[in-house]
């Protein structure tokens, strides 16, 4: 051996990796990725339900409130269609009553025999209307409204040959009074039904235009008992249910009783409350016709009172007069000025009634 040769170092010996081990590290990776892959499919998978399940939602959604707004537009559609058909009863009705044309009075009383036939309809109508469900309340009232008119015009059907004629006419004339004033309320109650209607568009973010209904568009005549005692009076005479000649009333004086002080309508008269005071009325008939059955009232007002009281004349001879006597039931208060309104109701044929209502100023003490 070469003294100088020196000993190579020995290896140091290589760990020996356990055989399997790089297998399972590749194995571990390959779950790993595997895992991740999973989990982004799934969350994928999540998302795209997400975004079908928002796109169901909005569909359905979107759906209901198209069904949603086709109720309204067909319910506003419909009542459209009722209101026009209403608003020409009207326009008929009150057009018979002021100026019917060339017809008589069974041809007049069987035309507004007619529009009773047609209200009802109409009624009939409006219960049938289908509305969603928000309209219930405005439904209510729009059916009422409508049974209101058919039970007014029903009546005033029912009335207007007593109306026209002489025996029964100042109560047939008081009922339609009555009828009207249900009319009125008719047209208060579709008022409200609009208005509740329009509240409820709002409410759901949904247009359309809610049709106005007025069926007693004249209330200032057709409410006061003058007022319809006037027409019902010329519609006799242009029917021929007056009959022939010249017809007119008025009132002449009015007196209190006892003691017989007249009463003025430009100035205040002072009278003794004590007694049973009455007042005294007479009228006037201007025309060349025996009037029968003359309808004489009165209202006494102001101060806390508020009295009234009725009479029939049952005869007047042409351009003769005759007087009736009305007790003023009731407490009546001393040292204040009231009103006494008298009212003569115009007979049929008559055509100037302005001289059938006064008013007196009167104190009593």
């Amino acid at each position: 051996m070469d003294f100088f040769e020196a000993d190579e170092p020995e290896p140091s010996p290589r760990r020996s990796r356990p055989e399997g081990s790089r297998p399972r590290r590749r194995r571990r990776a390959a779950g790993r990725r595997l895992s991740r892959e999973v989990v982004v499919r799934r969350l994928i998978a999540l998302g795209v339900a997400l975004l079908v399940l928002l796109l169901i939602v909005l569909a359905v959604r979107g759906c209901l409130n198209a069904r949603k707004q086709r109720a309204f537009d067909d319910y506003l559609r419909d009542l459209s269609a009722l209101v026009a058909n209403t608003n020409q009863l009207s326009q008929e009705f009150f057009g018979a009553l002021r100026d019917p044309g060339n017809v008589n009075e069974a041809q007049l009383i069987a035309q507004v025999n007619s529009y009773r036939g047609v209200a009802e309809d109409l009624l009939r109508r409006t219960e049938g209307l289908g509305h969603p469900d928000e309209l219930s309340a405005a439904q209510d009232d729009l059916v009422l409204a409508y049974e209101l008119r058919a039970e007014a015009i029903r009546g005033v059907a029912g009335r207007l040959k007593a109306a026209l004629g002489r025996k029964g006419r100042a109560e047939a004339v008081d009922a339609i009074v009555e009828d009207m004033r249900v009319l009125l309320a008719s047209d208060v109650l579709y008022r409200r039904a609009r208005e509740e209607i329009e509240r409820v568009l709002r409410e759901q973010e949904i247009s359309g235009e809610v049709p106005q209904s007025v069926f007693l568009s004249d209330p200032t005549n057709w409410l006061d008992q003058l007022g319809v005692g006037t027409a019902l009076a010329r519609l006799a005479g242009m029917i021929g249910a007056a009959g022939q000649g010249v017809h007119g009333t008025e009132i002449g004086r009015v007196l209190i009783r006892p003691g017989g002080t007249e009463l003025n309508p430009d100035s205040p008269v002072t009278v003794d409350a004590g007694g049973q005071p009455e007042i005294e009325v007479s009228v006037v008939n201007g025309g060349d016709q025996q009037e029968r059955d003359v309808l004489i009232s009165y209202e006494l007002s102001g101060a806390g009172v508020s009295l009234s009281g009725s009479a029939t004349i049952p005869r007047i001879p042409p351009g003769d007069s005759r007087s009736e006597r009305l007790p003023l039931d009731g407490e009546l208060p001393t040292g204040e000025e009231l009103i006494l309104t008298v009212v003569v109701q115009p007979v049929p044929g008559e055509e100037i009634t302005e001289n059938n209502r006064a008013s007196y100023p009167i104190v009593f003490e």
